[in-house]
């Protein structure tokens, strides 16, 4: 099994495209130029607020496409539920809920399950310092160049 295979946009933006590098069998990517409204189905206020700030991180650099507008819709309810489940934990007191030592499930259940698909998807777009190092954001260039000053 070889190297995964890296979109074309992904290689300019790190530095390493080359003629030679360009998948030839790559779907195209049509970005999406603006932020885009939030749809419709994000109810909450924190939700289409993190719609927002993910839109405006990924437009200016070309990482937003239909395709991802929907996985980006699904990171969101994911967030909202998260932060629904925080709400009524929050509210009601974690001792009050756990009970005598039963086992975590109900609302904390979903609160966790929520995140586990938050993280799922936003590592796929670089949204922890790990992700971003993964994807490349940025170029190879100015990080060697910050390295030697820093090394002066």
């Amino acid at each position: 099994m070889g190297k995964t295979k890296l979109p074309t946009k992904l290689k300019v933006m790190r530095g390493t495209s080359r003629v030679d590098r360009v998948l030839s069998d790559e779907m195209p990517i049509v970005s999406i130029d603006s932020i885009p409204m939030p749809p419709d189905c994000l109810k909450d206020e924190r939700s289409q607020e993190c719609w927002i700030e993910i839109c405006a991180m990924l437009v200016p650099i070309g990482l937003l496409d239909i395709v991802g507008a929907r996985q980006i819709e699904m990171y969101c309810r994911a967030y909202e539920e998260y932060v629904l489940c925080e709400d009524i934990i929050q509210g009601q007191g974690v001792k009050e809920m756990l009970g005598d030592g039963k086992r975590r499930q109900g609302v904390f259940g979903v609160r966790n399950e929520a995140f586990d698909r938050m993280r799922k998807i936003g590592n796929e777009f670089g949204f922890t310092p790990v992700s971003k190092t993964k994807i490349g954001i940025g170029t190879r260039r100015e990080k060697k160049n910050n390295m030697k000053v820093s090394l002066r």
